[in-house]
Protein backbone atom coordinates (compact mmCIF):
# COMPACT_ATOMS: atom_id res chain seq x y z
CA UNK A 1 0.00 0.00 0.00
CA UNK A 2 1.67 3.12 -0.98
CA UNK A 3 -0.64 5.84 -1.04
CA UNK A 4 -3.73 6.41 1.44
CA UNK A 5 -6.74 9.16 0.89
CA UNK A 6 -8.26 10.34 3.97
CA UNK A 7 -11.00 12.74 3.40
CA UNK A 8 -11.91 15.82 5.71
CA UNK A 9 -14.94 18.65 6.11
CA UNK A 10 -13.03 19.62 9.28
CA UNK A 11 -15.18 18.30 11.69
CA UNK A 12 -15.18 15.57 15.12
CA UNK A 13 -15.55 12.66 12.94
CA UNK A 14 -13.55 13.61 10.12
CA UNK A 15 -10.81 13.48 12.67
CA UNK A 16 -11.18 10.30 13.46
CA UNK A 17 -10.76 9.04 10.23
CA UNK A 18 -7.53 11.51 9.71
CA UNK A 19 -6.07 9.27 12.70
CA UNK A 20 -7.56 5.97 11.74
CA UNK A 21 -5.30 6.68 8.79
CA UNK A 22 -2.32 7.98 10.26
CA UNK A 23 -1.81 4.75 12.22
CA UNK A 24 -2.83 2.70 8.65
CA UNK A 25 0.23 4.96 7.01
CA UNK A 26 3.10 4.59 9.56
CA UNK A 27 2.30 1.05 10.10
CA UNK A 28 2.04 0.49 6.28
CA UNK A 29 4.82 2.80 5.14
CA UNK A 30 2.06 4.49 3.07
CA UNK A 31 2.17 8.48 1.97
CA UNK A 32 -0.90 9.89 3.39
CA UNK A 33 -3.03 12.87 1.30
CA UNK A 34 -5.60 14.74 3.68
CA UNK A 35 -7.83 16.14 1.19
CA UNK A 36 -10.92 19.03 1.24
CA UNK A 37 -13.08 19.11 -1.42
CA UNK A 38 -15.31 22.41 -1.47
CA UNK A 39 -18.26 23.14 -3.62
CA UNK A 40 -20.00 26.59 -4.73
CA UNK A 41 -23.35 27.26 -4.10
CA UNK A 42 -25.81 28.77 -6.60
CA UNK A 43 -26.09 32.28 -7.47
CA UNK A 44 -24.84 35.08 -9.98
CA UNK A 45 -21.40 34.83 -11.83
CA UNK A 46 -19.99 37.99 -10.24
CA UNK A 47 -20.94 36.11 -6.50
CA UNK A 48 -19.74 33.04 -7.46
CA UNK A 49 -16.12 34.39 -8.46
CA UNK A 50 -15.76 35.60 -5.33
CA UNK A 51 -16.90 33.28 -3.35
CA UNK A 52 -15.17 30.27 -4.82
CA UNK A 53 -11.86 32.67 -3.23
CA UNK A 54 -13.26 32.47 -0.11
CA UNK A 55 -13.80 28.97 -0.34
CA UNK A 56 -10.60 28.15 -1.44
CA UNK A 57 -9.12 30.20 1.38
CA UNK A 58 -11.01 28.77 3.69
CA UNK A 59 -10.48 25.12 2.86
CA UNK A 60 -6.74 25.95 2.73
CA UNK A 61 -6.89 27.76 5.98
CA UNK A 62 -8.55 24.61 7.67
CA UNK A 63 -6.10 22.16 6.21
CA UNK A 64 -3.05 23.84 7.51
CA UNK A 65 -5.46 23.75 10.90
CA UNK A 66 -5.43 20.40 10.57
CA UNK A 67 -1.96 19.69 9.93
CA UNK A 68 -1.04 22.04 12.88
CA UNK A 69 -2.64 19.47 14.75
CA UNK A 70 -1.70 16.03 13.64
CA UNK A 71 2.24 17.41 14.30
CA UNK A 72 0.93 18.61 18.27
CA UNK A 73 -1.38 15.43 18.92
CA UNK A 74 0.02 12.59 16.74
CA UNK A 75 3.48 10.87 15.97
CA UNK A 76 3.77 11.32 12.70
CA UNK A 77 7.22 9.31 12.93
CA UNK A 78 8.42 10.68 9.55
CA UNK A 79 5.14 10.21 7.84
CA UNK A 80 4.93 12.13 4.42
CA UNK A 81 2.13 14.15 4.52
CA UNK A 82 0.10 15.93 1.74
CA UNK A 83 -2.93 18.21 1.87
CA UNK A 84 -5.18 18.96 -1.05
CA UNK A 85 -7.66 21.26 -1.13
CA UNK A 86 -10.04 20.90 -4.42
CA UNK A 87 -13.18 22.75 -5.68
CA UNK A 88 -15.53 19.86 -6.84
CA UNK A 89 -17.71 17.14 -5.94
CA UNK A 90 -16.04 14.89 -3.27
CA UNK A 91 -17.09 12.02 -4.88
CA UNK A 92 -15.94 13.47 -8.44
CA UNK A 93 -12.54 14.43 -6.69
CA UNK A 94 -11.75 10.96 -4.95
CA UNK A 95 -12.62 9.44 -8.15
CA UNK A 96 -9.73 11.48 -10.26
CA UNK A 97 -7.31 11.67 -7.24
CA UNK A 98 -7.81 8.03 -6.68
CA UNK A 99 -6.91 7.50 -10.41
CA UNK A 100 -3.80 10.36 -10.94
CA UNK A 101 -2.56 9.84 -7.89
CA UNK A 102 -2.40 6.26 -7.46
CA UNK A 103 -4.48 5.96 -4.15
CA UNK A 104 -4.99 2.78 -2.83
CA UNK A 105 -7.21 2.97 -0.12
CA UNK A 106 -9.88 6.28 0.81
CA UNK A 107 -10.60 6.82 4.59
CA UNK A 108 -13.54 8.54 5.33
CA UNK A 109 -15.56 9.26 8.73
CA UNK A 110 -19.35 8.10 9.68
CA UNK A 111 -21.77 10.97 11.02
CA UNK A 112 -22.56 8.98 14.80
CA UNK A 113 -22.78 5.93 16.18
CA UNK A 114 -25.85 4.25 14.23
CA UNK A 115 -24.14 1.25 12.44
CA UNK A 116 -23.63 -0.60 9.55
CA UNK A 117 -26.41 0.39 7.57
CA UNK A 118 -25.34 4.35 8.18
CA UNK A 119 -21.46 3.28 7.29
CA UNK A 120 -22.85 1.52 4.26
CA UNK A 121 -25.67 3.95 3.00
CA UNK A 122 -25.03 7.89 4.60
CA UNK A 123 -24.94 10.30 1.78
CA UNK A 124 -21.18 10.92 0.85
CA UNK A 125 -20.41 7.50 2.15
CA UNK A 126 -22.83 5.63 0.00
CA UNK A 127 -22.06 7.33 -3.27
CA UNK A 128 -18.40 7.06 -2.69
CA UNK A 129 -18.70 3.33 -2.55
CA UNK A 130 -21.08 2.99 -5.36
CA UNK A 131 -18.83 4.61 -7.47
CA UNK A 132 -14.94 4.13 -6.19
CA UNK A 133 -13.61 1.19 -6.91
CA UNK A 134 -10.93 1.44 -4.06
CA UNK A 135 -11.02 0.29 -0.76
CA UNK A 136 -12.81 2.50 1.46
CA UNK A 137 -12.24 1.92 5.43
CA UNK A 138 -15.75 4.18 7.18
CA UNK A 139 -14.53 4.89 10.81
CA UNK A 140 -17.39 6.37 13.10
CA UNK A 141 -17.02 9.19 14.74
CA UNK A 142 -18.00 6.99 18.39
CA UNK A 143 -14.70 4.98 17.11
CA UNK A 144 -11.76 4.95 20.24
CA UNK A 145 -8.60 4.17 18.38
CA UNK A 146 -6.52 0.88 19.46
CA UNK A 147 -4.42 -1.75 17.20
CA UNK A 148 -5.93 -3.75 14.50
CA UNK A 149 -5.52 -7.47 16.25
CA UNK A 150 -8.86 -9.11 15.12
CA UNK A 151 -10.09 -8.87 11.78
CA UNK A 152 -13.16 -10.48 10.34
CA UNK A 153 -14.40 -11.05 7.11
CA UNK A 154 -18.20 -11.26 5.96
CA UNK A 155 -19.01 -12.48 3.16
CA UNK A 156 -20.84 -15.14 1.27
CA UNK A 157 -17.88 -17.80 0.08
CA UNK A 158 -18.83 -18.60 -2.96
CA UNK A 159 -16.38 -21.09 -4.81
CA UNK A 160 -13.34 -19.06 -5.85
CA UNK A 161 -14.01 -16.11 -4.13
CA UNK A 162 -10.16 -15.48 -3.13
CA UNK A 163 -9.38 -15.11 -6.55
CA UNK A 164 -12.36 -12.79 -7.65
CA UNK A 165 -11.92 -9.97 -5.13
CA UNK A 166 -8.79 -7.62 -4.57
CA UNK A 167 -7.47 -8.48 -1.09
CA UNK A 168 -4.73 -6.39 -1.82
CA UNK A 169 -5.63 -3.59 1.19
CA UNK A 170 -6.64 -6.70 3.77
CA UNK A 171 -3.49 -8.29 3.56
CA UNK A 172 -1.26 -5.28 3.99
CA UNK A 173 -3.25 -4.78 7.18
CA UNK A 174 -3.47 -7.73 8.63
CA UNK A 175 0.74 -8.57 7.56
CA UNK A 176 1.93 -5.45 9.09
CA UNK A 177 -0.41 -5.97 12.10
CA UNK A 178 -0.04 -9.16 12.62
CA UNK A 179 -3.93 -9.49 12.74
CA UNK A 180 -5.34 -12.74 13.08
CA UNK A 181 -8.13 -13.08 10.53
CA UNK A 182 -11.68 -14.77 10.51
CA UNK A 183 -13.70 -15.58 7.89
CA UNK A 184 -17.18 -15.22 8.81
CA UNK A 185 -20.25 -16.61 6.73
CA UNK A 186 -24.18 -15.82 7.55
CA UNK A 187 -26.67 -19.09 6.47
CA UNK A 188 -30.15 -18.76 6.88
CA UNK A 189 -30.80 -22.17 8.60
CA UNK A 190 -33.97 -22.06 6.85
CA UNK A 191 -32.24 -21.86 3.32
CA UNK A 192 -32.02 -25.84 1.85
CA UNK A 193 -30.36 -24.32 -0.68
CA UNK A 194 -27.10 -23.18 1.22
CA UNK A 195 -24.43 -25.76 -0.33
CA UNK A 196 -21.27 -27.21 0.77
CA UNK A 197 -18.80 -25.16 -1.06
CA UNK A 198 -19.72 -21.87 -0.35
CA UNK A 199 -18.87 -22.59 3.46
CA UNK A 200 -15.44 -20.92 4.27
CA UNK A 201 -12.92 -23.25 3.66
CA UNK A 202 -9.25 -21.26 5.08
CA UNK A 203 -7.37 -23.50 3.09
CA UNK A 204 -8.39 -21.32 0.03
CA UNK A 205 -7.35 -18.14 1.96
CA UNK A 206 -4.28 -19.70 3.63
CA UNK A 207 -1.93 -18.46 0.56
CA UNK A 208 -3.14 -15.25 0.72
CA UNK A 209 -2.36 -14.55 4.57
CA UNK A 210 0.71 -16.07 4.73
CA UNK A 211 2.06 -16.60 8.20
CA UNK A 212 -1.74 -15.58 9.72
CA UNK A 213 -3.83 -17.37 12.00
CA UNK A 214 -6.80 -17.48 9.98
CA UNK A 215 -9.97 -19.45 10.98
CA UNK A 216 -13.35 -19.71 10.00
CA UNK A 217 -16.94 -20.12 11.45
CA UNK A 218 -20.42 -20.73 10.41
CA UNK A 219 -23.20 -18.42 11.95
CA UNK A 220 -26.81 -19.93 11.38
CA UNK A 221 -29.10 -16.86 11.37
CA UNK A 222 -32.25 -15.89 9.29
CA UNK A 223 -31.14 -11.88 9.36
CA UNK A 224 -27.60 -10.81 7.87
CA UNK A 225 -27.37 -7.89 10.45
CA UNK A 226 -28.14 -9.92 13.00
CA UNK A 227 -25.90 -12.39 12.50
CA UNK A 228 -23.00 -10.59 12.17
CA UNK A 229 -24.11 -8.63 15.64
CA UNK A 230 -23.92 -11.97 17.29
CA UNK A 231 -20.93 -12.69 15.90
CA UNK A 232 -18.92 -9.74 16.76
CA UNK A 233 -20.61 -9.59 20.02
CA UNK A 234 -18.58 -13.29 21.46
CA UNK A 235 -15.76 -12.67 19.35
CA UNK A 236 -13.07 -9.22 19.65
CA UNK A 237 -13.27 -7.39 16.04
CA UNK A 238 -11.22 -4.30 15.96
CA UNK A 239 -12.18 -4.43 11.82
CA UNK A 240 -14.81 -5.91 10.23
CA UNK A 241 -14.53 -6.45 6.12
CA UNK A 242 -17.54 -6.57 3.04
CA UNK A 243 -17.22 -7.05 0.12
CA UNK A 244 -19.32 -4.64 -2.73
CA UNK A 245 -20.42 -7.05 -5.43
CA UNK A 246 -22.73 -4.18 -6.49
CA UNK A 247 -24.84 -1.33 -4.64
CA UNK A 248 -27.94 -3.12 -5.12
CA UNK A 249 -26.37 -6.69 -3.23
CA UNK A 250 -25.24 -4.11 -0.44
CA UNK A 251 -28.62 -2.31 -0.18
CA UNK A 252 -30.46 -5.40 0.03
CA UNK A 253 -28.94 -6.44 3.53
CA UNK A 254 -30.72 -4.09 4.98
CA UNK A 255 -34.21 -3.63 3.05
CA UNK A 256 -35.94 -5.74 5.75
CA UNK A 257 -35.11 -3.13 8.64
CA UNK A 258 -36.44 0.18 7.22
CA UNK A 259 -40.14 -0.75 9.10
CA UNK A 260 -37.96 -1.40 12.09
CA UNK A 261 -34.89 -0.30 14.27
CA UNK A 262 -31.74 -1.25 12.65
CA UNK A 263 -30.50 -4.31 14.83
CA UNK A 264 -26.90 -3.96 14.12
CA UNK A 265 -25.53 -0.83 15.81
CA UNK A 266 -21.25 -1.21 15.66
CA UNK A 267 -18.69 0.90 16.71
CA UNK A 268 -16.40 -0.34 14.42
CA UNK A 269 -14.13 0.58 11.47
CA UNK A 270 -15.83 -1.04 8.38
CA UNK A 271 -13.11 -1.91 5.20
CA UNK A 272 -15.03 -2.40 2.08
CA UNK A 273 -13.25 -3.98 -0.96
CA UNK A 274 -14.18 -5.08 -4.34
CA UNK A 275 -14.66 -7.94 -6.90
CA UNK A 276 -12.34 -7.58 -9.48
CA UNK A 277 -14.25 -10.53 -11.63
Amino acid sequence: MKKILATTDFSVNSWKAIVYAVELAKSTGAELIVLNAYTLPYSNQTVLLSMKEILKESAEGGLKEVLTKMHNELNLDGLQITTKAVHGDLLVIIDLMCESEGVDLVVMGTKGATGLKAALLGSNTSNIIRNVKKPIIAVPDSYVQSPIKHVTLCADFTLGLESRVDFAVLQDVVQVEKANLRLLHIVDPYDEQVEEEKLPLKTNFQSLFPDIQISASINYHEDIEDGIKEFISDNPTDLLVMIRKNYNFIESLFHRSMTRQLALHTELPLLIVHEIK
